[in-house]
Formats: structure tokens, C-alpha cells, sequence
């Protein structure tokens, strides 16, 4: 298990040092014609795609100063911001077996029934689908 994420933590610096996320965040803000609602969904949805696959609380440490930056470029202020990337990071991780400490708790205690990666997609990962718009509202 510890091994498993700090694999994929590993996975995510060197995918920070690639300055993939930066590159990102300024491509969001420049797609979204600078308005701070369509800014808001593309980071917080971005937060939540790459937590499906790496762990969500180093999704947040490397997503947060790229997002302040974006806010401070824009002269927005970056709270609501980063409260939506932690709120939508939580649900992206809460769907797969891998990206959360409990949930690869339970993904091995259940392995002996049976439980696949793809089994535990489609009886959680539809309860997390159903909380966006709920977070959205």
C-alpha cells in the first residue's frame, strides 16, 4: 500500500518538474476568455481527472501554487479556488482503489470476494459522478 502511492508521488513530481501543470493552468486560462466561473471549472475538474490516477493530497500540493499563480494573474482571489480543487480532488480519489489510503484498505480487504479494480469503478465512481453536481450547486 505505501509502496503503491509513494510510486505514483514519485510519478507526480517528476510530472511537475516537466512543467505539465503550469503549461496546463495557463492553457485553462487562456481558453476560458477570462472569465472567473469557466477558470473555476476547467482547474477544479483538471484537480479532479488527475486525482482519479495519483493521490489526491499530492495533487493539491503541486496544483495549489500553480493555481494561486493563474489567480494572481488574473487578479482573482484563489480561495474558492483552491477549496473547489480540494473538494474535487476528494471525489476524483474517492473513485478508483489506488488514489486514497482508505480506499486501498478496503480495495484489499474486499479482493478476496471477488472485488475487481472495475467493480469498485462502477459501484463508487456512480456515487462520486452523482455528488458533482451537488458541488457544483
Amino acid at each position: 500500500t505505501l509502496a503503491l502511492l509513494f510510486g505514483m508521488i514519485v510519478i507526480l513530481h517528476v510530472l511537475a518538474d516537466t512543467g505539465v501543470l503550469e503549461f496546463s493552468a495557463v492553457m485553462a486560462a487562456k481558453h476560458t476568455s477570462g472569465s472567473p466561473w469557466r477558470l473555476l471549472l476547467a482547474l477544479s475538474f483538471g484537480t479532479g481527472l488527475l486525482s482519479i490516477f495519483l493521490p489526491n493530497l499530492a495533487i493539491v500540493a503541486l496544483v495549489v501554487p500553480v493555481t494561486t499563480h493563474v489567480c494572481e494573474m488574473s487578479q482573482l482571489d484563489p480561495v474558492p479556488f483552491v477549496i473547489m480543487e480540494s473538494i474535487m480532488a476528494g471525489i476524483g480519489s474517492a473513485m478508483t482503489m489506488i488514489t486514497n489510503p482508505p480506499n486501498v484498505i478496503i480495495g484489499n480487504a474486499f479482493a478476496t470476494q471477488g472485488v475487481t479494480m472495475n467493480s469498485f469503478i462502477d459501484n463508487v465512481g456512480v456515487g462520486c459522478l452523482l455528488t458533482l453536481p451537488a458541488v457544483l450547486l
